[in-house]
């Protein structure tokens, strides 16, 4: 999600539990409901993923049979969507060369064609569109340039673990095997959770004073 619709959803999801002459316990009370809410269906989304598996429209291909048990479900029908289009390209020409296949790929009714490199050992495959390094996902060019040369699963170093279903086992990596380090704001969130009732407690303490001099 973008930042400001990461803060108009969090905006909304607050809206419908605070009133305007809350005071500060009320607000804090209420704001950890919000928060307990938003744990609650991330945990509910994770089991989901975890134990269900999406509905395969072609129940016969490895590869969608693959993708659905490795990746979320949001990913997933990303990935589906790959897929598909990549039955709709064509392979306009191919060129060997001592360690590589370069291939070029087009849409069968024409438009820009990519061009990829195969290396057909190791599998590695590179396409001009940029997809997987912006994404993280394979495109149809190369899922079609795969599917050409017998490749019927998805190779181990296209699958980026921060979209599969055990992304928050251990730690995760870039495209590239590097280590991505742990979002700040999640440190911040912790922070809070463990200065809110220390708040919470000095407020009701300082309402309770004012209180007892009036």
């Amino acid at each position: 999600m973008r930042s400001t619709q990461l803060s108009e959803s969090l905006n909304a999801s607050i809206k419908n539990y605070l009133k305007l002459d809350h005071d500060l316990v009320q607000f804090f009370k209420h704001f950890d409901r919000v928060v307990d809410e938003k744990r609650y269906n991330e945990l509910r989304a994770e089991y989901h993923s975890r134990q269900k598996l999406p509905m395969l429209g072609l129940q016969q291909t490895p590869v969608l049979i693959q993708a659905a048990s490795i990746y979320s479900p949001c990913m997933f029908v990303a990935f589906q969507n790959e897929y598909d289009e990549s039955t709709t390209m064509v392979i306009l020409d191919q060129k060997h060369t001592t360690m590589h296949v370069e291939y070029s790929v087009s849409h069968y009714d024409g438009g820009r064609a990519r061009r990829l490199i195969l290396n057909p050992i190791t599998k590695d495959i590179t396409c001009s569109c940029n997809l997987f390094e912006q994404e993280g996902i394979l495109c149809s060019h190369a899922l079609k340039v795969y599917d050409m040369v017998g490749t019927k699963f998805i190779p181990d170093q296209y699958v980026t673990k921060r979209w599969t279903k055990k992304a928050r086992s251990g730690g995760s990596v870039d495209c590239k095997g590097r280590e991505i380090s742990s979002d700040p704001s999640l440190s911040i969130s912790h922070r809070y959770r463990l200065l809110a009732p220390e708040m919470v407690r000095l407020a009701t303490r300082a309402a309770m004073s004012e209180a007892a001099t009036k």
